[in-house]
């Protein structure tokens, strides 16, 4: 590609970000909308004593389901390690507690810096 070519590939990116951008602002706006509306039928047919009811587009019903949460974490990562059941928790790095490390100095056993191609950019008036 010549130079002329790839400068009007950065633009075209610019363009497409900004679009999705934009999108995702619309989109979040409307998941706002959603999670309250959600809230506010929830509540109401908790008050009502509702568990169950139809619109002219939708029947909801309103369930109880168990989620797990942790009350005491020392307890369960003593288990995990009793137990070698590490497929109880999701298997990613908190990338700014590595950093953090990292700044001191510090090495963390297992990890290593992986490279990768990231671009920077700064926008035109």
């Amino acid at each position: 590609m010549t130079p002329k070519e790839v400068a009007k590939l950065a633009d075209d990116w610019w363009s497409a970000r900004a679009k999705r951008l934009a999108s995702k602002k619309k989109t979040d706006a409307l998941e706002e909308i959603e999670r309250a509306l959600k809230n506010k039928l929830t509540a109401a047919l908790e008050q009502e004593k509702i568990t169950s009811i139809g619109g002219k587009k939708v029947l909801v019903t309103l369930k109880d389901v168990k989620k797990p949460a942790v009350g005491d974490w020392s307890k369960l990562y003593d288990y995990i390690r009793e137990t070698d059941s590490f497929d109880l928790l999701q298997k990613r790095l908190l990338e700014s507690a590595v950093a953090a490390r990292w700044e001191e100095h510090q090495e963390i056993p297992g990890v290593y810096a992986m490279e990768l191609k990231e671009l920077s950019y700064s926008a035109k008036k």
